[in-house]
C-alpha cells in the first residue's frame, strides 16, 4: 500500500478507502444488481442511470436533495498519494469510461457499461481489503 505512512496516517487512509468502497463501490452498481436476466434494455438503462448519475443522494437540512455522479464522487473521494496503485489506476480508467458511456445505447453497450460499473466495485473492495491488511500488519484496528 504506502509503506512510508505512520499507523495513524494509514488508519486515516483506510477510513477514506472505506468511504470510497461504501459511497462509490457499493452504489455504482446498486440498481443493476436487481435487474433480472432477460430484462429489457430500457430497464437496464434506467438502472445504470440511477447508479451512475445518482450514485450518492442525500437530503440536506433544508430538504433539498443533493446527488453526485460516480465520477464526481470519485474525484472528491479519490485517495491522495496512491496514483501508482493498480486498483486506483483501474478505477481512474473505468470511471473515465463510465463518464463517457452512452446510457441510451444498445443492449451490448449497456451490458458492457454494467460490467465496468461492477469492476469499479470490485476494485474499490480490493483497495479497501489491501488497506486493512496493511493496517493489520502494523497492529492497527481494522474493524472500522
Amino acid at each position: 500500500m504506502v509503506e512510508s505512512l505512520s499507523l495513524g496516517e494509514l488508519d486515516q487512509l483506510v477510513g477514506r478507502l472505506a468511504d470510497v468502497h461504501h459511497d462509490l463501490g457499493k452504489y455504482v452498481c446498486f440498481e443493476v444488481r436487481f435487474v433480472e436476466d432477460g430484462a429489457s434494455v430500457a430497464v437496464l438503462q434506467e438502472a445504470l442511470r440511477a447508479d451512475l448519475l445518482r450514485t450518492r443522494c442525500r437530503t440536506q437540512a433544508d430538504g433539498e436533495v443533493v446527488t453526485e455522479t460516480a465520477w464526481s464522487l470519485w474525484a472528491r473521494l479519490r485517495p491522495p498519494g496512491l496514483d501508482d496503485d493498480p486498483d486506483v489506476e483501474e478505477v481512474d480508467g473505468l470511471i473515465a469510461q463510465l463518464e463517457s458511456a452512452d446510457l441510451g445505447g444498445d443492449l451490448d453497450h449497456i451490458q458492457q457499461t454494467s460490467i465496468q460499473a461492477r469492476a469499479v466495485s470490485a476494485a474499490t473492495r480490493r483497495l479497501l481489503n489491501r488497506g486493512r491488511a496493511a493496517l493489520a500488519e502494523l497492529g492497527g484496528d481494522t474493524d472500522g
